[in-house]
């Protein structure tokens, strides 16, 4: 009587435990670059396949699974957000995640993992030297009463190949020649890729630059294109040019410069000299004038103006030196020394 009683307790207890216990088959069917080779700077993901084989569901946060990849040659984005197709059930578990962080972790936190489920996991990647990453990924189920009872395909491996990025632009050359008192810019490019445009550089001396034009590009040709830009206002002496290459995603390169020399005859005047009442401002062409200062010998302006009239009054003024400086669009400057009595 005491054995068939202890049976029927036994018998009890397993039903309980039976009941109570969770056992699903959490296995990693594969983890993959979406594209490869990458090219240095390229954005891409990793497609993560999980199955839950079952045979019933894993509760919430039981199924964990952890990636690593090789930093030196991969980058996750970050701020690192993982989507899934099942339903958002996956999240990051791992916290302050940067770009070079070794491994991560996610869980199902979003919900049980059902019996037969499917789920595609894509997690951003960015490929930030030359080299081959490899990927490893490892599983687990874990918590009260949860179980996995084949233990098998609970992992996988594979790589990722990053390559150099290929040149955006094959500038095959980048000429200045003169065209009467302008200046004739010519460049050709063998190949244009992502390419927005071309914008035209000049500088006096070589190293301070502005820009003067923008020219827009085909953007993605394996055919030879042609360019040109006139500039029709070279400063008097040495002009250098040099070309800016723009792409779409905001990156840019420079050409080598090249450079024209121009002898011009004086663009102003100024009378009489010495002034007393009155000083006049004789320019070829106003428009090309971006300012005009009356300097005194310490430097202060004691006039100054983007259009100025043709005469300016001096009467006013200290008897002594001063200097007319004009400024003109291109760069280039000119100055003249006035009495004022």
């Amino acid at each position: 009587m005491k054995k068939l009683a202890l049976f029927t307790w036994f018998l009890v207890l397993g039903t309980f435990l039976q009941g109570y216990a969770q056992s699903g088959d959490l296995e990693v069917i594969a983890l993959d670059p979406l594209k490869s080779p990458l090219s240095v700077g390229e954005t891409s993901e990793l497609i993560l396949q999980v199955n839950q084989n079952g045979p019933q569901d894993l509760p919430t946060g039981s199924a964990r699974v952890s990636i690593s990849m090789d930093t030196r040659y991969i980058n996750w984005v970050t701020p690192l957000t993982i989507t899934d197709e099942c339903g958002g059930l996956w999240t990051l578990q791992t916290t302050n995640v940067t770009g070079t962080t070794a491994q991560i972790q996610i869980r199902n936190n979003g919900g049980s993992l059902n019996f037969r489920a499917e789920c595609y996991i894509h997690i951003p990647i960015r490929a930030v030297a030359v080299g081959q990453s490899s990927l490893t990924v490892s599983s687990t189920v874990f918590g009260p009463g949860v179980s996995d009872p084949n233990g098998t395909n609970q992992g996988a491996n594979s790589s990722v190949n990053v390559v150099d990025a290929p040149t955006p632009v094959t500038l095959a050359s980048f000429t200045a020649q003169k065209e009467a008192a302008s200046a004739q810019l010519t460049w050709v490019t063998l190949q244009e890729r992502n390419t927005k445009s071309f914008e035209v550089e000049h500088s006096l001396d070589g190293r301070s630059w502005k820009s003067i034009a923008s020219v827009a590009a085909v953007g993605n040709s394996t055919t030879q294109q042609r360019y040109s830009h006139l500039d029709t206002d070279p400063a008097n002496g040495l002009n250098y040019y040099r070309l800016r290459i723009v792409d779409f995603d905001g990156h840019t390169e420079l050409s080598r410069s090249q450079s024209l020399s121009f002898e011009r005859g004086l663009q102003a005047n100024v009378y009489p000299n010495p002034a007393v009442d009155y000083l006049t401002l004789e320019v070829k062409d106003a428009s090309k004038v971006e300012r005009v200062q009356i300097l005194s010998t310490t430097g202060g302006a004691v006039y100054e103006s983007a259009a100025p009239a043709a005469q300016v009054k001096v009467s006013n003024l200290t008897k002594g030196l001063y200097l007319v400086r004009f400024q003109f669009k291109n760069g280039s400057t000119e100055t003249y020394k006035v009495i004022k009595q």
